[in-house]
């Protein structure tokens, strides 16, 4: 089994990426562009389109690095939300959820359980040089 057996969760964890960066551009343009979190709202747009192509375009040495990287930004986003409207944040606190951040959450858990599907795949998928059988797992007879 090599990572592209995990182009499937790879591919859904993309395009929840994709649509979390897009929730964040929306809001950034429609609410926080002159507040002092805004920039982080861009950077997250941003950043989601270079994870989301990352995630379908490596080759199988690299795969991991694109899906750790969506992870954390789809975590890291659900949970600076989830903060923000309990602790607050350094300079920002909100209260209440309206239709922008329930789709937030909902893209970034999406996001977030089909990367950790993706990383438990490719996890599993044995090395390149691990595919020889090592002698002494020969079964008897078979030599």
């Amino acid at each position: 089994m090599s990572a592209r057996n995990a182009l499937g969760p790879r591919g859904a964890g993309a395009l929840f990426v994709l649509l979390g960066g897009a929730v964040h551009l929306q809001q950034w343009i429609s609410v926080f562009r002159d507040q002092s979190i805004g920039p982080l709202f861009l950077v997250n747009a941003v950043l989601s389109v270079i994870v989301a192509v990352a995630l379908v375009a490596t080759d199988d040495d690299v795969v991991i690095w694109p899906v750790l990287a969506g992870l954390a930004l789809s975590v890291g986003s659900l949970l600076a939300l989830l903060a923000s409207r309990t602790v607050g944040l350094p300079g920002f606190e909100a209260t209440g959820y309206d239709v922008a951040e329930y789709e937030a959450i909902a893209v970034e858990a999406l996001a977030s359980v089909a990367l950790a599907a993706a990383l438990v795949l490719i996890r599993r998928a044995p090395s390149s040089s691990s595919t020889r059988t090592a002698p002494s797992e020969v079964p008897l007879g078979s030599a």
